[in-house]
């Protein structure tokens, strides 16, 4: 009987292991000590190095101001460590191997135990995880050095594995679960992919009810959703040490509302400006780049082969360097001021996933369907205004962040 217990979890043994090689061999440069050239990470390196150099000359006492930037600011969203989450060394345990392997192999174990949850099969299990790891926009962040966002990305579907486990098997261990993940979730330190969470949590909890309802079971929905409930207030709880400072620093940001506007209608209460946020708004029709790679152009710059119109155009008008001028040309014409690459989610996945809408019965498919427009008319951001505007006037929290599909 041992031996028959043992033999279950082989499959998991392998799936596991397997996500960790592929993690590695797409980033084997960094094992061999090379890092990503991340422009973000640059300007975080420059903007810090008063903190930290002071850090370490005081014994890791730690500033909370510094000079370099600006005429002067407060450390508190530039580099300040905060004591007292006792989660952390498990937290940083979770990280196998250097960044940016660690971010993606997490991504990928997170969504392998979410499709478990889900009950499909372990070795389904593995595409999907890869279909998830693999996205294009995951690689887009890492290029620019967004760390915070893709750790935080990575604990989504940790968090959703132990919300669906809670509901499907055990309530009093999935919530356990579902605090520790979140926990990890908010430590990741991206409150706008926190915030995006939230709506697939509540959405999923509505299916929830609305099946508890139809089925007559809804005491033991109000159990699970009450014990989710204090798991999500602990797992903010054990974050209070750097949410707090966040949400007082935030006051006295461009995301605490100004007076210095010239137009006060596109003026939150208490937010960002709506132009400002709605900058880097996803075209209605620049969508189709979830299905076909490059319907816009792909990235803002990027390089072009001797095989393409472009070249020989080139070619013919006489340019003698031609064959530098398409190493870096404008390949996007989006409606956004600049790209890093097309929101790319894979010709297979989206055929896959109308298909499963199609073929799966039962009212659990709605939330998904429900979650993933909204999502995308939000990413329209002001090419679909009215539904934005709702959203930054009325949604709590919601002016503090810029609209991103």
């Amino acid at each position: 009987m041992k031996q028959l217990k043992l033999k279950a979890f082989y499959p998991h043994f392998f799936a596991i292991i397997l996500l960790i090689l592929i993690g590695f061999i797409y980033f084997y440069p960094t094992l061999q000590g090379k890092v990503v050239n991340q422009s973000d990470v640059s300007s975080f390196v420059g903007a810090a190095k008063e903190t930290i150099d002071y850090r370490a000359a005081n014994e890791g006492e730690e500033p909370l101001w510094t000079n370099s930037m600006f005429s002067g600011m407060p450390t508190t969203m530039i580099s300040t460590y905060y004591k007292g989450n006792y989660l952390e060394n498990i937290y940083e345990f979770l990280f196998v191997g250097p960044r940016p392997a660690a971010d993606l192999i997490l991504g990928f174990i997170s969504f392998y135990f979410l499709m478990l949850a889900f009950g499909v099969n372990p070795w389904l299990s593995i595409v999907g995880a890869l279909a998830f790891g693999l996205c294009s926009y995951n690689f887009q962040i890492i290029q620019v050095g967004h760390n915070a966002k893709m750790t935080a990305i990575a604990f989504m579907p940790a968090v959703l594995a132990a919300l669906v486990y809670a509901f499907r098997k055990n309530r009093w261990l999935g919530a356990v679960l579902f605090g520790i993940m979140l926990s990890f979730e908010i430590m990741a330190n991206h409150p706008q992919i926190t915030f995006y969470l939230a709506f697939i949590t509540i959405f999923y909890g509505a299916a929830q009810l609305c099946t508890a309802i139809k089925q007559k079971t809804l005491p033991g929905f109000l159990k699970t959703a009450m014990l989710l409930i204090v798991a999500a207030g602990l797992a903010g709880a054990t974050n209070v040490n750097h949410l707090w400072p966040t949400w007082e620093y935030g006051k006295y940001t461009m995301r605490g509302g100004s007076e210095l506007t010239l137009n006060q209608k596109n003026q939150t209460k208490g937010g960002l400006d709506k132009e400002y946020a709605t900058a880097w708004s996803y075209g209605i029709d620049e969508s189709l780049n979830l299905l076909i790679p490059n319907f816009k152009g792909g990235a803002s710059a990027g390089a072009l082969s001797k095989n393409s119109e472009t070249y020989k155009f080139l070619k013919s008008a006489g340019a003698q360097n031609a064959d530098q001028m398409i190493k870096q040309m404008p390949l996007y014409w989006g409606p956004q001021a600049f790209t890093a690459g097309p929101m790319y989610m894979g010709a297979i996945a989206i055929f896959l996933f109308v298909l499963g809408l199609i073929l799966i019965k039962g009212p659990m498919k709605w939330w998904v369907v429900g979650i993933s427009l909204l999502a995308l008319f939000l990413g329209w951001g002001r090419h679909f205004m009215a539904l934005s505007s709702f959203f930054y006037d009325y949604v709590p929290l919601y002016n503090k962040f810029r609209v991103r599909l």
